[in-house]
Order: structure tokens, then C-alpha cells, then sequence
């Protein structure tokens, strides 16, 4: 196939979870043998960009068979392809698009309501042109049918990749002289404020005073977690971390914490979830629908707490460093669930299989 895709470019360099799925897309899909022109010029040498003149660009569209919209809060301007009287100009390409969050997620990057609301107005206006959408999880899903109107949608769901992250990978940190410590691991943007980094920053407060010291040491990574970001000795921030260097941070921890406050994020579980179990690690997560449903999937559920309960993730740490068995059979279960299901190479798969058998039969 010859696929359009209209998206953020991808660039090796950043490490948001966005830009890491971008990239993971576009290599399973050249992997297959697949042609892909981006809406941008990006790092990459194994995509074509689309023409920037307006008629070079129109003939090239001429000749895709898919035109793939990834999407955020808001629709991308070059959705109105799928309606009248663009449509019309192109040689029939299915129209996709891919609904990684929900509207409501702009207020979070600081848009108003009326931004939000406006973009929520605009998805409706062309969900006419949409041939199938694709929904990461369930909840979006649901809202992209009951709100948007759109009548094809298939939930696939995000994954990682278990080759490059797993237990196996090199250690990034030295293990710690003395007795052996709980590392726990949070991955995010500390700019964005759907993470709950008080809580996190309370506990470990609260460890310390109850002099636990470093037996329970928490690292943060990610934008906004730099070094000296953070008081206290058990509580560490490394900044951000390039992609392909993430593996070897989370083999040297042994929980990952995926803490959102509610809101758009209880639309479905971050992708950082996914590379913490393909990692091996026992996760701790709010007690939030996507994360109920995620962990029963499991041999062995990991625990979940309260939102905003800092002495209810004291607890569920200490569980976890005292029962080491049980801390194990957690990370063998979220792994094993990622390689079974959660993983890239399924993601795509099901995406490519989907976009398929709805290409005209000549």
C-alpha cells in the first residue's frame, strides 16, 4: 500500500511516548513492505515526504491508497480531505484515523474549555469522511461512537516492543552496595498535568522521615526530572532519557508507577505501562477502570490504590519489598501479558490487516 500518513514528524531524538509510538508505527509498516509519504519532513531515510505545492501535493495524493490521520485532542486540518469536495480530487483512498486520546485532553496543555468544545465541534464535522477509526482503547472507542458519530471504529490497542525492553537489557544504573533496595521507576513529562508527581513526592517524604532511607528509592524520568528537581535522598530525577537508552533505565528497576489524576487519562492506560511490564517490572496504579480491566488480564494482578492516597502506595511499596516472590510473579505476568498481546508487532499487524480488506478489489 501507499500510505499518507499526517502526523507529528518523528524524531529519534525525542523521547515523549507520542513520538515513540510514531516511530514504532512507521517502522513495522516499511517493515512490511509498505510505502509511507509523512504530512512533515522527519529524521528518518526509509519515508518520502509529501510534496509542499498544491498541486504536486494533490497528484501525489492521487496515487495513496490510505490517507492515516494520527490524532490527539483535535483534529488535523488535512481531515477535510475525506469530505466534498476534496474527496472527489483523489482516487478513492480509505480515510483512517487513529484517536489516541479524547478532546478534553487540551485543557491539559492549556487550552480553555471553549478550545476544547470547539475541537470536539470540528471531529463531529468530519467524522463523515472517516472510512474506519482505530481507538487505543475501549472507553475512547465508546466516546468516538456515542460523541463524535463515527460508525466504524475498531479498538487496537498501544503496546511495546518485548525485544527491546525486557529484564534481559543492561542495566543503565549500578546495582547498590548493601541491602538490596526497591527501585521504583516513574516515566513521564512532570509538565503535564495529568500526573500525579505530589503523591509520589509525599511518600517518599514520608518514607524517609519513617527512616526508611534508600531501601525504597523512587526515579523519575522524563521532562521536567532533572537532577536537583527533587529533594530528599531517596528520590531522584534523571531527566529525559532518549528512547532507545529507556530500555536499560527500566531493567535496573523493579516497579514502575502509572499514577494519573482523573480526568482524560482515565480514557486508557498510558504507553509507559506497557514498556514497564514488557520490562518486567510490578506496577502500582490508580484504582481507575483501565487499569481494573488491564490487570485482569493477568496470572497475577498487580495491586492498585487509591487516587491520591500517598500512605495506600506506602503500603502497596512495602508489600512489594518485603514479598519479593510476589514482586516477581507481578512482573512475569505484565510481561507476559505484553508478549502475548500488547506489543507493536500485533498493533500494527491488526492495523495493516483492518486497512486491507477495505482497499477497492480490482
Amino acid at each position: 500500500m501507499n500510505i499518507a500518513y499526517f502526523s507529528r514528524p518523528h524524531r529519534k531524538s525525542q523521547t515523549s511516548g507520542g513520538n515513540a509510538h510514531v516511530g514504532q508505527f512507521l517502522d513495522r509498516v516499511i517493515a512490511a513492505g509498505h510505502q509511507v509519504w509523512t504530512s512533515q519532513p522527519d529524521d528518518r531515510a526509509d519515508t518520502h515526504t509529501l510534496p509542499a505545492g498544491r498541486l504536486a501535493r494533490l497528484l501525489r495524493l492521487r496515487q495513496m491508497d490510505v490517507l492515516y490521520f494520527r490524532l490527539e485532542w483535535q483534529a488535523r486540518s488535512q481531515c477535510r480531505l475525506g469530505l466534498p469536495p476534496y474527496r472527489a480530487l483523489l482516487s478513492r483512498p480509505i480515510v483512517a484515523w487513529e484517536l489516541n486520546t479524547v478532546p478534553e485532553y487540551g485543557r491539559l496543555l492549556g487550552h480553555t474549555s471553549d478550545d476544547v468544545a470547539r475541537a470536539e465541534t470540528e471531529l463531529q464535522r468530519l467524522a463523515a469522511g472517516c472510512d474506519i477509526a482505530f481507538a487505543v482503547w475501549p472507553a475512547i472507542e465508546e466516546y468516538a461512537r456515542r460523541v463524535l458519530g463515527l460508525r466504524h471504529v475498531v479498538t487496537i490497542p498501544n503496546g511495546s516492543d518485548p525485544e527491546r525492553f525486557s529484564p534481559a537489557a543492561r542495566p543503565a544504573l549500578p546495582p547498590v552496595a548493601g541491602p538490596d533496595p526497591l527501585r521504583v521507576v516513574w516515566v513521564g513529562s512532570a509538565t503535564l498535568g495529568w500526573h500525579d508527581l505530589d503523591t509520589i513526592r509525599s511518600a517518599a517524604a514520608r518514607l524517609e522521615r519513617d527512616g526508611w532511607g534508600r531501601r525504597i528509592e523512587f526515579h523519575l524520568i522524563g521532562r521536567g526530572t532533572q537532577e536537583g528537581s527533587d529533594a530528599g535522598a531517596n528520590i531522584m530525577g534523571h531527566g529525559e532519557v532518549a528512547y532507545h537508552l529507556l530500555p536499560g533505565f527500566l531493567a535496573a528497576m523493579q516497579v514502575g508507577l502509572s499514577l494519573y489524576k482523573p480526568g482524560p487519562a482515565s480514557f486508557g492506560p498510558g504507553l509507559k505501562t506497557f514498556d514497564y511490564m514488557a520490562s518486567g517490572l510490578a506496577m502500582i496504579a490508580y484504582d481507575q477502570p483501565a487499569f481494573r480491566s488491564l490487570f485482569a488480564e493477568m496470572e497475577t494482578p498487580n495491586p492498585v490504590v487509591p487516587t491520591g492516597d500517598a500512605d495506600a502506595l506506602i503500603e502497596a511499596l512495602k508489600r512489594l519489598y518485603h514479598d519479593r516472590a510476589h514482586l516477581a510473579a507481578c512482573g512475569r505476568a505484565g510481561r507476559q501479558l505484553v508478549v502475548k498481546r500488547y506489543n507493536w508487532a500485533a498493533t500494527v499487524s491488526q492495523t495493516l490487516a483492518e486497512l486491507t480488506q477495505r482497499l477497492p478489489r480490482t
